[in-house]
């Protein structure tokens, strides 16, 4: 908006010199019709002091776009950043595209915290596992004497239900690559397995 009017502004400085340009070379000719050197030279120098207004007007009203432009990325970004916050600070409901992970079998701790890293690092927006929303204050999962998890202080019981909102696509290939999670979970970790399918809408619910 700021962009639009302060090329409005312009628009009309140039109109406003036009004009005078049109009215001064007016004034010039009729001078040449009072046949006054000195008097010619006067409208030209106020020509010129006009012309030279409105060139300098001209040039500080570009500045001052230039920086309302370099305003508003900085305003985007911080609009970003907390965009970005409010998601991982699980206050906000969250739909999208991404993709549910199912992991079931013998796993230790270390592989789901390695896996919820590979998602969070290849871009996932917002990560649930069995309903619950792991956010900025979540430390990690806790193993209990019995051998469970626990993430947030609820028990997670198998199999391991994940649902990654982000780009399904880049999440996908991120964990099936030759040196990706899933490879190498099927060979450190054989008595565990993983399903991975890609999902067109997904929700979280806030925390």
């Amino acid at each position: 908006m700021k962009r639009k009017i302060t090329i409005i502004v312009i628009g009309l400085l140039l109109g406003t010199l036009i004009v005078v340009q049109a009215k001064s070379f007016k004034n010039v000719s009729a001078v040449f019709n009072r046949d006054s050197s000195i008097n010619i030279f006067r409208e030209v120098q106020i020509l010129k002091t006009t012309d030279k207004s409105l060139k300098s007007e001209i040039i500080r009203l570009e500045e001052v776009l230039e920086t309302n432009k370099d305003r508003t990325l900085v305003l985007k970004a911080i609009e970003a950043e907390i965009a970005k916050n409010r998601l991982l600070s699980g206050d906000k409901k969250i739909y999208g595209q991404g993709i549910k992970i199912v992991v079931d079998g013998e796993i230790s701790i270390s592989w789901m915290i390695d896996l919820v890293n590979e998602l969070y690092g290849s871009g996932a927006e917002a990560i649930s596992i069995n309903g619950i929303r792991l956010t900025n204050q979540t430390t990690g999962f806790d193993k209990l004497p019995n051998g469970q998890m626990m993430v947030n202080s609820v028990i997670l019981n198998k199999p391991y239900t994940l649902n990654v909102i982000g780009n399904s696509e880049t999440l996908f290939k991120a964990l099936n690559q030759p040196a990706g999670f899933i490879p190498k979970l099927k060979e450190f970790q054989p008595k565990s397995s993983l399903v991975i399918e890609k999902q067109k809408s997904l929700e979280i619910e806030k925390l």
